[in-house]
């Protein structure tokens, strides 16, 4: 078994894992020679480019998993919410609280395209652990409430307490069409599977708890009943909720870079009675920099590791995606370095 599947159960004897969120993509020459060829939709729908993508990184450098090429709200497409690409990220074509409440549970079988590739990404290497992802129920619900990102999620929060039955019956919803999607990427090759729930930091505690915990633990229940692969679970910035975050029954918490590993540890230790693996935590903005800058930073996580016991249950990666403006170099400075440990 790997040293990232071992990391991620607390058993993890060799070197510290590492893989980027978002490595493949956009700071690739290789990648963007493709995105000026095929549009987004066409990469992430057809099966051959899938592999091509979420295999480019693996060509230049010895990272310890694969994460598949797809989007978090591919499957919202076949859930009545078809969304577009545009330079400012994704656009739904219809929003609001009425789509929200009107989506339809998902059949898995309608994303076979993306299945298809996880066949031909674990045929090509079946020594690397495969990812397979899809987003959380708020993060998903707030794309199609807000009609595309947004820096206060007003919409949504407005709905949320202005008819919590509704919102919580989408967000039922949507966790049993995210585990049966996850569940169907399992049984067709991806041995870990991580939860995008990218802007549930807006929310209190409170919150949380009341509108949002219930339906992860659903999400996880259900996954976990049909699947036995970890699921990872990343949020940011989410440290004031950390302790909710882990009654969902993660197995594993990918934390951004405001989150200082020794204080997770902390938290950690006193909350629960079971092992919870730890991934992150580098600011992203720092593989832009010359590897000079950057290793300190990368030296200090991997020290708070050790301090805090959790070598055993630590993958290295980025608080958040890699940028367009990601140097390649810098990042096998970075490989170097967390593997050299």
């Amino acid at each position: 078994m790997s040293n990232y599947i071992n990391a991620l159960k607390a058993q993890n004897k060799e070197r510290i894992p590492v893989w980027f969120m978002r490595q493949a993509g956009r700071y690739l020459p290789e990648y963007m020679e493709l995105k000026d060829k095929y549009d987004f939709k066409t990469r992430t729908h057809t099966p051959e480019l899938v592999k091509t993508i979420s295999l480019q990184p693996l060509e230049r450098y010895d990272l310890d998993a694969i994460i598949l090429f797809s989007d978090i709200l591919t499957c919202l497409e076949f859930m009545g919410a078809e969304f577009k690409f545009s330079t400012g990220g994704p656009k739904l074509e219809n929003s609001g609280a009425e789509v929200l409440q009107n989506l339809t549970e998902l059949n898995p079988q309608d994303l076979s395209f993306v299945i298809d590739g996880i066949k031909l990404i674990v045929d090509a290497k079946p020594d690397k652990p495969l990812i397979g992802f899809c987003g959380a129920p708020f993060t998903m619900a707030s794309y199609v409430v807000e009609g595309g990102t947004s820096r206060e999620f007003l919409e949504t929060r407005r709905f949320m307490h202005s008819n919590p039955k509704a919102f919580l019956k989408a967000m039922d919803l949507l966790a049993d069409s995210i585990s049966n999607y996850l569940v169907y990427q399992v049984e067709n090759g991806a041995q870990s599977v991580q939860v995008f729930d990218s802007w549930v930091g807006i929310l209190s505690e409170d919150q949380y708890t009341k509108f949002i915990l219930p339906s992860m633990q659903r999400l996880v229940s259900n996954f976990k009943s049909k699947a036995n692969v970890p699921l990872v679970l990343y949020s940011q910035p989410t440290l004031h909720i950390l302790p909710q975050l882990m009654e969902t029954g993660a197995d594993a918490f990918s934390v951004d870079w405001r989150s200082p590993i020794e204080k997770l540890g902390k938290v950690i230790d006193y909350k629960m009675d079971r092992e919870i693996a730890i991934q992150g935590n580098l600011d992203p903005v720092l593989t832009t920099q010359d590897f000079s800058i950057a290793k300190p930073a990368v030296d200090a996580i991997l020290q708070s590791v050790e301090k805090a016991g959790f070598r055993e249950k630590f993958v290295f990666n980025v608080g958040h995606g890699v940028t367009p403006f990601t140097k390649t170099e810098t990042l096998a400075g970075i490989i170097e370095t967390v593997h050299a440990f």
